[in-house]
């Protein structure tokens, strides 16, 4: 699941949020050191000190409130890749249902397929010894071509399924052999 390129691209983004607010938390404890320590709560500190800290909260507001904010986009980032998770788990686990029903269809269609093939032979072999007419061997090979075309269907329908969640969980390329730097240096010598 963290493979999913949406995932990758929010947790980038969520981590280089912390570091945004970890860089601004240090400036703001650097250029306000006595504002880490809480003095002015202390009723060991003089007026004339409390004033001054007091003063200092004030010139301190507009840094204070862009880290506020920067926590707020942070608890914001996090939901959405919490949401984000939920939702394509969710997505991934519909693809699972799915792909199961595929499979047993396609083992359905072929075991169907296969069936119809015998009574195929079967009706072919009465056919030759005339205890058949042609018109019940026809419908026996209607019914195998019948048979094989589901059973394409389903197998398409099940490959279909099954690159649905390599997509979803982020390996679609890598299932494919696929690698992006031979992608890339396929084009460029195309090109030339």
């Amino acid at each position: 699941m963290r493979r999913s390129p949406e995932i990758k691209k929010q947790n980038v983004r969520l981590n280089q949020l912390e570091l945004e607010l970890a860089i601004r938390k240090k400036l703001l404890e650097s250029k306000y050191p006595q504002l880490h320590l809480n003095d002015w709560v202390n009723s060991d500190v003089e007026p004339s000190q409390r004033f001054e800290i007091v003063a200092t909260m004030f010139d301190a507001r507009p840094e204070a409130t862009q880290l506020r904010g920067g926590e707020l986009r942070l608890e914001r980032e996090e939901a959405n890749l919490d949401e984000s998770s939920r939702v394509l788990i969710t997505l991934l686990n519909d693809a699972f249902t799915k792909t199961s029903t595929n499979f047993q269809l396609m083992h359905t269609s072929l075991r169907r397929w296969q069936a119809a093939a015998t009574e195929v032979d079967v009706r072919t072999a009465q056919f030759k010894n005339g205890r058949t007419p042609v018109n019940v061997l026809l419908q026996s090979s209607q019914q195998q071509a019948d048979a094989s075309a589901d059973y394409y269907q389903a197998f398409a329908e099940y490959r279909k399924s099954c690159s649905h969640i390599d997509y979803l969980s982020g390996t679609l390329l890598a299932s494919k052999n696929i690698n992006i730097s031979e992608v890339t240096r396929r084009i460029s010598s195309s090109k030339e």
